[in-house]
């Protein structure tokens, strides 16, 4: 994007090779000049759910430097599209917090009724540029009938959606 004298982010392309997949959100990890890139099987089915692909770019090195795949067949699969953010948390008798990836799928805006998008996959090993699935998680919070984003906000995530009962 340019404008008066000024740019403003830089195009990269980059490709997973002998995957079909479509690319859906970023995120940024500021401490060790990487780029998360979250993307999903193209033809993903009820009975084929393909897998999650998480890309760690290396901007500094303007490399791909990491691929952690995880095959959709535990019960969550992407049905809309991919959220992806940072989030950190202190463990109980640490001083400093721990960085963990989150993954989720956005939720249909104009679904009217639950479509299973609450869950979230946790990664790990952020820190160190080598990530890895660390757990699949299940969104408790009955108030939701449809969970549509997550925001990191200290140390605890805020949820978005359509909540249960009338709307009126």
């Amino acid at each position: 994007m340019k404008g008066e004298g000024k740019t403003f982010g830089v195009s990269q392309k980059f490709t997973l090779n002998s995957v079909d997949v479509v690319c859906h959100d970023v995120a940024h990890y500021e401490h060790r000049s990487q780029l998360f890139v979250a993307c999903v099987s193209k033809n993903s089915t009820p009975s084929n759910p393909g897998a999650v692909y998480v890309a760690t770019w290396d901007y500094s090195q303007q490399k791909v430097t990491n691929i952690e795949i995880t095959n959709q067949t535990d019960g969550f699969r992407i049905l809309n599209r991919i959220g992806l953010f940072i989030s950190e948390k202190t463990a109980a008798g640490s001083k400093s917090p721990t960085p963990y990836l989150i993954l989720y799928d956005t939720g249909n805006t104009n679904a009217m009724q639950k479509k299973g998008d609450d869950y979230i996959r946790v990664y790990r090993n952020v820190s160190i540029g080598t990530l890895r699935f660390y757990q699949l998680m299940k969104v408790d919070d009955h108030q939701y009938d449809i969970m549509h984003n997550l925001f990191p906000y200290q140390e605890t995530i805020i949820i978005s959606g359509r909540v249960s009962g009338p709307t009126s």
